[in-house]
């Protein structure tokens, strides 16, 4: 029964998501991973009653390779979100070539079998098919630790990138993809504990599945969701020649899909010399000691390089060469020694902790005592108690 709940609730969010207005790619690939995910849980639930073991084994059968695809699904949908998927729909495709192969292969060898031996196959695991299971087996745990790993080393990326670019990253760290990862890590070591268990006469094909069902409803929830977490970069300097003149010439602009797909400028190669970074460095310097940007709790790099008409990439060196520190932590900075100033200042005594952090430039309590702890050490209460002693 928990087999045809886990299939409904996947076509169902699947349904839900091809009704979402302003699908992006990421939707796109979950909607389609989504009735894999059901359709795939449905035939197990076939596999797993006797009498329709009996009647629809060939079409059971069909599930066999669809172990190969939830890795690259899984892939493809966290290259979608961290802005790294291949726009080539060849070297999409390329992801699904183990599970192509296995198809052939059982058209060739398992499909054409009467009924009768395919059902056999399926009561004694795979008996005379020896050589094929246990291959299949070993590409599935490879492929599935293979995409597992690529997966989080895409998130790893994402989230450096983030904190070049945004001085609040609250709703855009995509915490939730990882949680999946670490969902589909389980899904892989149950099957693993399953071939093991298998070599002493025991499966536990049931237990695969329940732990893949938890994963289907936290799938389908956050993947609802989740929203878009760039910014268009085509924005990061203003056109008017007479601005830009004057500053730092931004590097030749290229389509928007070209530019997305391609690395950031190397610094060995960029056109900031020493002269025009230092002197950039002392206009952000002015810029946020007078105007206080920090307080726009907003804040980004492309906006911060629009002020500058510079191209960000040029910013973000400058931020990262001259002031050693990610654009996160160089604008959060600032905000903690507002926040402390704030403190210090008698006339605050009237006002909240979480009041003064907000004017600071900070989003919200949970991003500022999370900064605040892990730069000082503190709480901010804690630190309001020490000034006191003083």
């Amino acid at each position: 029964m928990i087999f045809i709940f886990g299939s409904g609730l996947a076509f169902f969010l699947g349904i839900l998501l091809l009704g979402k207005k302003g699908k992006s790619k990421s939707d796109k690939i979950l909607t389609v991973w989504m009735f894999f995910i059901s359709l795939h849980l449905f035939l197990f639930s076939l596999y797993n009653n006797e009498d329709y073991l009996f009647k629809y084994a060939r079409y059971i059968s069909f599930g066999i390779p669809f172990p190969l695809i939830h890795g690259p699904f899984l892939y493809l949908y966290t290259a979608s979100l961290t802005r790294h998927l291949s726009q080539k729909k060849h070297v999409k495709y390329f992801h699904f070539l183990p599970a192509i192969t296995d198809y052939l292969l059982l058209a060739i060898f398992l499909f054409p079998l009467p009924l009768e031996r395919i059902v056999e196959l399926f009561i004694n695991y795979g008996q005379g098919f020896e050589v094929y299971n246990n291959i299949h087996s070993i590409v599935i745990l490879i492929s599935g630790i293979g995409y597992i790993i690529g997966s989080q080393i895409l998130l790893t990326k994402h989230k450096k990138k983030i904190r070049n670019e945004f001085s609040n990253i609250d709703g855009i760290n995509l915490n939730w993809l990882r949680v999946l990862i670490y969902g589909l890590t389980a899904i892989y070591i149950t099957v693993l504990l399953n071939e093991v268990s298998f070599k002493f006469g025991f499966r536990s094909e049931i237990l695969i599945y329940i732990v893949a069902v938890v994963f289907i409803a936290v799938l389908g929830y956050f993947g609802i969701k989740q929203t878009s977490v760039f910014v268009d970069q085509s924005r990061s300097f203003q056109n008017n020649p007479e601005d830009i003149k004057n500053k730092i010439p931004a590097p030749h602009v290229k389509s928007e899909q070209k530019k997305e797909n391609e690395a950031v400028v190397r610094y060995a190669k960029s056109g900031l010399n020493k002269d025009k970074a230092q002197k950039l460095k002392t206009e952000i310097e002015k810029a946020m000691e007078v105007e206080k940007l920090y307080t726009n709790s907003d804040l980004s790099l492309n906006e911060l390089a629009n002020k500058f008409s510079i191209h960000s990439n040029y910013l973000s060196q400058v931020i990262n060469e001259q002031f050693d520190k990610n654009f996160y932590d160089f604008i959060n900075t600032y905000r903690l020694e507002e926040f402390k100033g704030m403190m210090a200042n008698p006339r605050s005594k009237n006002f909240t902790l979480l009041s003064l952090a907000l004017d600071s430039g900070f989003s919200s309590k949970s991003s500022f005592n999370r900064y605040f702890k892990k730069s000082t050490g503190k709480t901010p209460s804690q630190y309001a108690d020490s000034l006191k002693n003083q």
